[in-house]
């Protein structure tokens, strides 16, 4: 009985399984048929293909891109320019030298000068080049101080002649001074660049022009700037440099020295500067970077014109602080007659200058060219010599 219940139950699953196989192969055909339906309908319908961009339209989108890149940049560059690079405010340098005296302070804080590599080969000659020098030469018996001059101004008034330094570097400098009526002495550093323009327009302006000239400091770490007049240079190497300084651009009526306390206190060296001073008709303003200074005396032994500062401005970057300098010069104006100041192209320094500017009538003072100040000292020393001469 066993047997046959497994030869029954055998031949039962029999039939339950071939339905199972044909199962399989009817799904095998079905889907050869779904493959073949689905290649007749892909060849019926093909797939669109992506346009070609054409040669012309990348080359547009290219140039596209880049003029955005270009306006980026731009903006990025105008933006990098108009930062104050000049040195941060002094008030942190006075607390950390204490005791230094108001020269070393000033000296101390003037602008360092661009790397070498920034400048290009027409900015700077490379050592040993011999650089043609074409600065003003006297014509006709009238001296180049003379002829760059700005008018006198006829007054009996106290006289204020203002000089601002370390021009060149930042152009949006000179013109925020330009809109201060002047006349103001602007001195520029001769290894700044686009010097014809900034000093063409600011002679326009109605503003006298000085070479900024770099000699060596006293202290060592301090840079000049490149073609400084140093102790240490042959004397041929020294010629070809102030021969350089004094081709930068034209119209100026002389000199002062940028920084300089070391070099300004020795004699051989600053009789050298006034033998091209005099053979071009210029002028010299002693900044009086240290008291040891040689300058005005080597000036006198040359016959070149010359004065010396009376007051620095802007040792302290404060408005309130520039407004007690200013009313110093003014009292030592009132006092001797006149007086002359040398500050620096601060934002806080222009700002305040044009606030005090605007109420310097009312209080009975005038701005005069310093090259009108120069021609008073020089015509009053010729009286003195001459009446010392009769006297004896």
């Amino acid at each position: 009985m066993t047997g046959s219940r497994r030869s029954d139950n055998i031949l039962k699953r029999q039939p339950e399984s071939a339905p199972q196989m044909e199962l399989s192969f009817a799904d095998d055909a079905s889907a050869e048929e779904g493959k073949a339906d689905w290649r007749a309908r892909k060849r019926r319908h093909p797939k669109p293909k992506p346009r070609k961009i054409s040669s012309g339209l990348r080359m547009a989108g290219g140039l596209y891109g880049f003029v955005i890149l270009a306006i980026v940049y731009g903006l990025y560059s105008v933006i990098s320019e108009r930062k104050d690079t000049l040195p941060p405010p002094i008030a942190v340098a006075v607390e950390e030298s204490a005791g230094q005296t108001p020269e070393e302070i000033f000296e101390a804080n003037e602008p360092a000068p661009p790397s070498t590599a920034a400048l290009g080969d027409d900015d700077i000659a490379a050592p040993g080049m011999i650089v043609p020098a074409q600065p003003p030469q006297t014509v006709k018996g009238v001296p180049a101080w003379r002829r760059n001059a700005m008018a006198s101004v006829v007054t009996n008034a106290p006289k204020l002649a203002i000089v601002i330094d370390d021009l060149g570097l930042q152009e949006y400098a000179t013109d925020d001074l330009l809109s201060i009526p002047g006349p103001i002495t602007l001195a520029f550093l001769p290894y700044a660049q686009n010097l014809a323009a900034q000093t063409r327009k600011a002679h326009l302006a109605g503003h006298e022009l000085l070479v900024h000239l770099p000699m060596e400091p006293a202290a060592a770490g301090y840079d000049p700037g490149p073609n400084a007049l140093l102790s240490g240079l042959t004397k041929d190497e020294f010629k070809r440099r102030l021969d350089w300084n004094l081709s930068r651009f034209d119209g100026f009526v002389g000199i002062n020295n940028h920084m300089g306390s070391g070099l300004t206190a020795r004699p051989e060296a600053m009789a050298a500067v006034m033998v091209a001073l005099k053979s071009r008709g210029l002028l010299f303003l002693d900044s009086l970077t240290t008291s040891k200074s040689q300058g005005a005396r080597e000036a006198a032994l040359a016959g070149v014109p010359y004065a010396r500062r009376d007051v620095f401005l802007d040792n302290v970057r404060d408005r309130a602080a520039i407004l007690r300098q200013l009313a110093e010069a003014e009292a030592r104006a009132r006092s001797h007659g006149s007086a002359i100041a040398i500050g620096h192209p601060y934002p806080e320094t222009i700002s305040t200058l044009r606030e005090w500017r605007k109420g310097l009538d009312a209080r009975g003072l005038v701005l005069v060219p310093l090259s009108q100040l120069v021609q008073e000292e020089t015509t009053a020393r010729a009286e003195a010599a001459r009446a010392s001469n009769v006297s004896r």
